[in-house]
């Protein structure tokens, strides 16, 4: 009789253990393609913060799909089945399927890459989804003005690891600020001539300027620390689309209108905590998430950020995406991927 063949989302979880590597990207990745996570036996990983067990998994109990899983397969998929590569099997299970029509339209605008987002950020399936769908509809409907995203919640849980993957994703340069040492107008986009440094333009000029016209990435970190007069300086550039080069003498006009802009913000963090415990503390349920519940969180937190920052650059906010706090499981999954993290580095070659 035929051996079964081994299935190859489990082949990749087996073969780390022969190449001493580390196959969680390569999971992730198979995952984010389409690859089935029942592929391996689903009381394996539903469960996912419980090591599967030698025992769990008994001949008497093997399905015709699973027929493979017995014997040396099944003990070593045990062996070498971490925490991550469970927790993604769990969340490629719970996340809602895209739609042919869906897929079609992110490939047509060469969007497709950010499909993998959810299955790369741990624990903020709600921000990557909202991330793709503005971004899609943001190309679908040709609008001439920037994308403008603001990404709301705790520090420390994924916003500058997502607009970060975007720009890897989508093969787009990006450009991070340090917004707490903003003040003036001129500390972003530079002086003007004839003031003292004017040629030399700013970090945020110059990247616009070489960039011109094409698709690229600004992250403003912390962008709840500027000031008043750094905020009226970007409502021009978010509303045309265009800002004039400060280190030429004819301030030469420069295309923004392609360039999303990402600010990060702990402002709202206290509104994302309530909403949370109120409705999916402890619990990982994608479909609610992204329900109508979201929707009444966003609202409120517009209202914050009318208060906060001013209603002329809220209202130039394309939307507002909430990043939440982190179940205990989802903690431990975070612990265990930077520990591997450490794991692999301290394995390299000197």
């Amino acid at each position: 009789m035929e051996r079964p063949r081994l299935p190859l989302l489990a082949y990749c979880v087996i073969s780390a253990e022969y190449k001493v590597s580390d196959s969680n990207d390569c999971l992730s990745t198979l995952l984010a393609m389409g690859t089935s996570p029942h592929n391996i036996p689903e009381d394996m990983w539903y469960n996912y913060i419980d090591t599967p067990k030698k025992s769990s998994y008994t001949a008497n109990r093997v399905t015709k799909s699973h027929s493979w899983c017995t014997g040396d397969f099944h003990e070593a998929l045990c062996r070498n089945f971490n925490l991550l590569q469970r927790y993604w099997c769990k969340v490629a299970f719970l996340l809602p399927q895209k739609t042919p029509r869906q897929k079609q339209i992110a490939a047509a605008f060469d969007l497709s890459p950010l499909l993998e987002i959810p299955h790369q950020i741990i624990s903020q399936p709600v921000a990557a989804t909202f991330v793709h769908e503005w971004l899609t509809s943001h190309a679908l409907h040709h609008v001439q003005t920037p994308l403008v995203l603001l990404f709301s919640g705790p520090s420390g849980h994924g916003k500058t690891e997502l607009a970060i993957r975007m720009g890897q994703l989508l093969l787009v340069p990006l450009l991070k600020i340090d917004c707490t040492q903003l003040r003036h107008e001129s500390d972003f986009f530079g002086a003007r001539a004839p003031y003292q440094g004017w040629q030399a333009g700013s970090q945020l000029n110059n990247f616009l300027a070489d960039h011109s016209g094409k698709r690229a990435v600004v992250f403003l970190d912390e962008f709840e620390k500027t000031t008043a007069d750094v905020h009226r300086s970007l409502l021009l550039i978010l509303d045309e689309g265009s800002c004039k080069d400060r280190r030429t003498n004819d301030q030469k006009q420069l295309d923004c209108s392609k360039i999303i802009w990402v600010l990060a913000s702990n402002l709202g963090d206290e509104i994302i905590q309530k909403h949370w415990n109120d409705n999916q503390a402890g619990k990982i349920d994608y479909h609610q998430l992204l329900s109508n519940s979201t929707d009444v969180l966003q609202h409120k937190l517009e209202r914050n950020f009318y208060t906060k920052l001013g209603a002329p650059l809220t209202d130039r906010l394309s939307a507002i995406i909430p990043f939440f706090p982190f179940s205990a499981e989802e903690q431990a999954v975070i612990a265990f991927k930077f520990m591997r993290k450490l794991f692999n580095e301290s394995h390299k070659p000197i």
